[in-house]
């Protein structure tokens, strides 16, 4: 992670959605669409809670935490002491707390933020039982990923758990910079082959990700046991929560009909997997909650 000065204030650009200035919050622009914050936010909230365990009394540490996207639920869901923030901007944590959470959290909850752009997480001075990374081996080299992958082993619990996600391509990333607001992309195998070699083991998730990443899971190379299988039908449920979303983002900010006739695609194509349209056949109001209006045809067999 690199450190960056906080965006100048401009007058121009507004979410037409629900008018959110950039003026006011260019905190949210800045780590991702802000369309999305909300949803973006629960998503991950989501996968730590009901898919990898995280409870209130775990410790827990965020990897580029930015304005608090994710914090913000995390920060009140955990209890005091617990939840920890590595995050290069300084800018962007004030922000957050100033515009997402409010000092009184804060005070209550008592969060614990770092600033160093070097991935140095043993000042942190704890053992954590879940770490996150949403987003960050999307922008890294290959030595900055192997240099957090190695310091998350030195913290991480013998049970703990490690979600991250990356930009999954056919080429890896050789470079040695930083790269933002640009992405990079990493095969699978190197992935794994970069965990190994920090003595961290890596498992993929079925996980819906804003911007189309995968989702792995490091644990110890000894760890016992594995992470809970991921349903075929929560996982197509998980991918046209996020389609939706995206296409919903679309329609709202006038996006070109061609796109959007390519997103409503993919969500039928997704939607006509075999074991979410057997749950839909038999359940009217998942059918709803899954699609609202959106018609999904049911494949013939």
């Amino acid at each position: 992670m690199s450190e960056t000065p906080a965006p100048p204030v401009s007058d121009e650009g507004q979410d037409s959605d629900r008018d959110l200035s950039i003026e006011e919050y260019g905190h949210r622009a800045y780590v991702g669409p802000m369309a999305e914050f909300d949803v973006g936010a629960a998503r991950q909230f989501n996968l730590l809670t009901m898919l990898l365990g995280l409870r209130e009394y775990h410790h827990f540490l965020e990897i580029g935490c930015g304005s608090l996207r994710a914090g913000r639920l995390l920060i009140p869901y955990l209890m005091p002491d617990r939840y920890c923030g590595l995050e290069p901007n300084r800018w962007l944590v004030e922000a957050g707390l100033a515009k997402e959470t409010g000092h009184d959290l804060k005070e209550c909850r008592r969060p614990i933020f770092l600033h160093n752009s070097d991935f140095a997480l043993r000042p942190f001075e704890r053992v954590f039982d879940y770490i996150l990374a949403q987003s960050i081996f999307s922008h890294t080299s290959q030595a900055q990923m192997a240099t957090c992958l190695r310091e998350a082993k030195a913290v991480l619990g013998p049970d703990g758990l490690f979600a991250a996600s990356f930009h999954e391509g056919e080429e890896d990333y050789d470079g040695d910079a930083w790269v933002y607001p640009e992405s990079v992309t990493f095969r699978f195998e190197t992935v794994e082959r970069i965990a190994a070699e920090a003595g961290l083991r890596c498992e993929a998730l079925a996980w819906g990700n804003q911007n189309m990443q995968r989702w792995v899971v490091f644990r110890h190379a000894d760890a016992e046991g594995a992470v809970a299988e991921f349903s075929d039908l929560s996982a197509a449920q998980a991918e046209i929560a996020v389609l939706r979303g995206r296409l919903e983002s679309m329609e709202r900010k006038g996006v070109s009909p061609a796109d959007l006739v390519r997103m409503q695609e993919r969500l039928r194509f997704v939607g006509e997997h075999p074991a979410l349209q057997d749950a839909l056949a038999k359940d009217p109001a998942l059918h709803e909650a899954v699609f609202g209006a959106v018609s999904v045809t049911r494949p013939a067999r």
